[in-house]
């Protein structure tokens, strides 16, 4: 279903919510985020949301993200549920979403899925890696990928699966969706206990080798303007959007201005009004 724009409106004004939330809660916590992905380059090129985008995305280095997800789940506000394969078993993402109680953003694609819908922002691990390519970081990539699609695939998100995707799943189904999850977080974090000059988001959906640039890229986060307020982002932010997106401060065609999240059902609940 394609949200109206009264919808779209809402939905972005309820994110916005929780990201103030969050800014607050890491502002008091003396914890490091970063806006990351296409919310970074709404930032940039739009002060705000992507006209036609629909989510939030921030990333924090894993020892910020861990220490995040510990103390919000004792103090974050009521409203809002962490949602992580830490605290529930059949979660298929390696990376944690809040979401807002009360409320439903029932996504196609999982719909099935007895899991809490609620309306989230998306919260990305950061990990260290050796250096910007290496064998070794493609085959870590390359097997991160592979557990993810089999936990889609043991979910029943992942539809189209090449030969060797189809062989690869069919082996995971001797481990459960949590214990895959442990598997994929290990390799995240393979490198994490080392010093390294180069850091990398394996959640993402954008290639490794987008995803992987210089710590000093993030840096000491710097604040900048978004629908009105102001968020931390990547210190050299437009290094790191041209790694991910080259000329970012061009459009993209019109027929890909479209988002990409496809909605079975949506309901704001008591802030329907607000």
């Amino acid at each position: 279903m394609l949200l109206s724009g009264k919808q779209l409106d809402r939905l972005k004004q309820l994110e916005l919510m929780i990201l103030q939330d969050i800014h607050t809660f890491c502002v008091e916590h003396n914890i490091k985020y970063y806006l990351v992905g296409g919310t970074l380059l709404g930032a940039v090129r739009h002060k705000g949301f992507i006209p036609w985008d629909d989510d939030i995305d921030i990333g924090m280095f894993r020892e910020d993200y861990d220490r995040f997800l510990k103390l919000c789940c004792a103090e974050l506000p009521q409203k809002y549920y962490i949602q992580s394969y830490e605290n529930e078993k059949q979660f298929w993402l390696p990376f944690a979403k809040v979401r807002l109680n009360g409320t439903v953003f029932d996504e196609t694609a999982t719909k099935h899925l007895p899991s809490h819908k609620g309306i989230y922002i998306d919260i990305f691990p950061i990990d260290n890696v050796k250096r910007e390519a290496s064998f070794f970081q493609t085959a870590q990539a390359d097997i991160v990928k592979y557990l993810k699609i089999a936990n889609y695939s043991r979910q029943g998100i992942a539809k189209e699966l090449s030969f060797k995707t189809k062989v690869l799943c069919a082996a995971s189904k001797v481990c459960s969706v949590s214990r895959i999850n442990r598997h994929i977080n290990s390799l995240m974090k393979a490198y994490n206990k080392k010093p390294t000059d180069y850091c990398v988001n394996l959640g993402s959906n954008y290639s490794y080798k987008k995803q992987t640039m210089p710590k000093d890229y993030y840096g000491e986060p710097v604040l900048l303007p978004f629908e009105g307020n102001q968020f931390f982002a990547p210190k050299q932010y437009q290094e790191v959007l041209t790694k991910i997106y080259g000329d970012y401060m061009k459009l993209p065609p019109e027929d890909k201005r479209v988002s990409l999240h496809y909605i079975e059902r949506i309901d704001f609940g008591e802030y329907e009004n607000e």
